[in-house]
């Protein structure tokens, strides 16, 4: 449902949020992904769905960063996914979230 994907992003904007007043500035991307990592544990659903598709962390941790960047193309199937294909896709993710 379209409540339940904005109740998880809220969650997990939170736990990011969280993690970064742990530290300063220049922990903030190291702390950044401590809170995606504490997300994806207490979220029933990301820790069923992280077995099937590993990549959702690499994918997770760079829109985590908040660097906005000119969205790719990603012409790989959700199946076949891996970090480097994740990381490539948040890239241009962090410009759409923002926008």
């Amino acid at each position: 449902k379209k409540t339940d994907g904005k109740l998880l992003g809220e969650v997990l904007i939170n736990q990011i949020i969280k993690a970064r007043k742990k530290g300063g500035w220049k922990k903030y991307a190291d702390l950044g992904k401590l809170g995606v990592d504490e997300f994806l544990y207490i979220s029933s659903a990301m820790r069923e769905l992280l077995p099937r598709h590993p990549w959702i962390r690499a994918l997770l941790h760079e829109i985590s960063l908040n660097k906005v960047k000119v969205a790719p193309t990603v012409t790989t199937a959700l199946s076949d996914m891996k970090d480097k294909d994740a990381i490539n896709l948040a890239k241009g993710l962090s410009t759409i979230i923002l926008t």
